[in-house]
């Protein structure tokens, strides 16, 4: 099937999930996953927005990412300047993601299969994640921080 690599760019459109073909009332009783693929700041957004509260009831939601905290960079200058620890510019993604009920894999993403809409992750390549809707946020990391 055609894949494309973590770092190529490939966004859900619409949180539309319907599927042509399926009964309506089969639509109802299954859950709809959205995988988010990266901790950058579009995705925080998108986690507080469809936190557990005010998601709706058959959406589940999976954050995938390689590190378990992304840097803030709205912080970085007044690091530089001592203002702020660089702990303190960090967001914490496995605490954001418990609080918000969503499930956070804390792994790397090798590769992704568009065709079949799977999600392969490093060293669980037998256990591909499957998606309805797919969204890519890495944000940005400095060479040699993991």
């Amino acid at each position: 099937g055609k894949t494309t690599s973590a770092y190529s760019t490939s966004m859900a459109s619409s949180m539309a999930f319907a599927s042509p073909g399926r009964n309506p009332q089969e639509q109802k009783q299954e859950k709809q996953r959205l995988v988010l693929i990266g901790g950058g700041h579009a995705h925080i957004q998108v986690i507080k927005a469809l936190n557990k509260a005010s998601r709706p009831a058959d959406l589940a939601v999976t954050l995938i990412d390689c590190q378990k905290s992304a840097s803030y960079s709205g912080m970085v200058p007044g690091t530089i300047a001592g203002v702020y620890q660089p702990e303190d510019t960090l967001l914490q993604l496995e605490p954001l993601a418990n609080w918000a009920g969503i499930e956070f894999i804390h792994r790397k993403v090798v590769d992704i299969d568009l065709d079949n809409n799977l999600i392969f992750v490093e060293n669980d390549l037998d256990n591909p994640i499957a998606y309805d809707a797919l969204s890519l946020d890495i944000g940005s990391t400095s060479r040699g921080y993991y």
